[in-house]
């Protein structure tokens, strides 16, 4: 199954008593996380009756970490004290394909609007990159650029298992110049694991 699926996980105990009882109550706790929790519970057997089953249920989305689901048991605490064998589901969920899909920039400043010309200043852009959630993680390969796609610099970002946000900032650093041509556009174009187009982004307004 995907990881991030919903699923639910039906654990079922069967009990068994010895034959010609008189019928009575059975408590037990019940755990579906290993032991690490419990449930109190009870089932009542009738006179002569020999077994019973009890259900109990996890449910959740499956995680990329394969915590869940874990082994589920009961304990009987009366009228005797016995434990289960505790089962869980074989097997790992699998990873969603790990890929971007969508790149949003940020720059800072966001303007030089009021700044003097001539002004030393650092220019901060910051990419997020988006990825398919409940992933197996990798590297995001990706070109940025300071100077509309004139240039362009190559550069890596790795990304763990599960995680859906990376960032990466890159700076341009000068003196304002009167002619306004700097600072200019800047952003990335995502080449692997899948290729996007380039997102740019530039402080507004102008020097005076």
């Amino acid at each position: 199954m995907p990881c991030g699926t919903n699923v639910i996980v039906t654990y079922t105990a069967t009990f068994h008593v010895a034959p010609g009882s008189a019928g009575g109550v059975v408590k037990f706790d019940y755990t579906v996380n290993n032991g690490h929790g419990s449930t109190p519970a009870s089932i009542t057997f009738d006179n002569g009756e020999t077994s019973k089953t009890y259900t109990f249920k996890w449910s959740g989305a499956l995680p990329i970490d394969h915590t869940m689901p874990q082994p589920g048991g009961v304990m009987v605490t009366s009228p005797n004290s016995i434990n289960s064998s505790l089962v869980g589901p074989t097997g790992a969920c699998s990873p969603a394909a790990f890929n971007v899909t969508n790149v949003t920039m940020s720059v800072s400043p966001a303007s030089i609007a009021g700044l003097k010309c001539g002004t030393n200043v650092t220019v901060t852009y910051t990419a997020t990159f988006h990825i398919a959630p409940d992933s197996s993680g990798g590297t995001i390969q990706f070109m940025y650029t300071i100077n509309n796609g004139r240039g362009s610099t190559p550069a890596s970002l790795a990304v763990a298992p599960g995680n859906t946000i990376a960032t990466y900032s890159f700076t341009w650093s000068g003196a304002l110049p009167a002619d306004h041509t700097m600072p200019e556009p800047g952003g990335v174009m995502v080449t692997g694991p899948n290729a996007l187009p380039a997102v740019l982004v530039a402080p507004t307004g102008r020097c005076s």
